[in-house]
């Protein structure tokens, strides 16, 4: 076990780690605060997701997600931020897409893209010496055994803040940018977006 995630490490640097997020283990600490936080004190976040996103490809995206490593994706989204009674769950706010549009922006680090899509494969290489399966295969428990065992390494624990990130901009970000349909999480959240709201996703303006 230790020799994936060994040789996982040795691909990127610790300057690089060092730029992505940590501490996805709060993520029931994420979602709780998420749904305290008054819309005032999230009013910047959400203005800031409105005016830095960049995403030139919005076309139909069903049929990409449906193939490797999408779907992975999708599950390990789904486990770290689930639908539940009260709340919209990653698949619910679309954030496997959200994510597939934010890869596609012409600007985005080469590098991080990387390192999200080959995690994928490193996840389903514990994945396999532990249940001698793939995780889309595996139960809710042996999932997050898979998960702990990612996140007892930096290189994972990163891994998996960085995708925790994305989930939560899926549920902020206006629903142009791809994510939080019919804005599913701003009803949840019981926020008002401002006005005015972007008609069409900043590179598609400027073509």
């Amino acid at each position: 076990m230790s020799k994936i995630l060994d040789n996982w490490t040795r691909c990127y640097s610790t300057d690089f780690l060092d730029q992505l997020p940590q501490n996805w283990q709060r993520r029931a600490f994420l979602r709780a605060g998420l749904k305290t936080a008054t819309a005032v004190a999230l009013a910047p976040y959400l203005g800031s997701l409105a005016g830095c996103s960049d995403h030139a490809n919005l076309n139909n995206s069903t049929e990409v997600l449906s193939q490797t490593p999408w779907p992975t994706i999708a599950a390990v989204q789904d486990h770290l931020f689930p639908h539940d009674a009260t709340s919209p769950g990653a698949n619910d706010i679309h954030a496997a897409g959200y994510l597939y549009q934010v890869l596609q922006t012409a600007d985005f680090d080469p590098e991080e893209k990387q390192f999200i899509l080959d995690g994928v494969q490193q996840l389903d290489k514990v994945s396999h010496e532990l249940h001698h399966n793939a995780f889309l295969q595996l139960n809710t428990s042996q999932r997050e055994a898979v998960v702990q065992e990612v996140a007892t390494y930096r290189v994972g624990d990163r891994w998996l803040g960085a995708l925790l990130t994305y989930i939560l901009e899926a549920l902020l970000s206006d629903p142009v940018y791809g994510g939080n349909p019919d804005g599913i999480g701003w009803r949840w959240l019981e926020h008002i977006p401002g006005f005015p709201r972007p008609p069409t996703p900043y590179a598609q303006r400027l073509k």
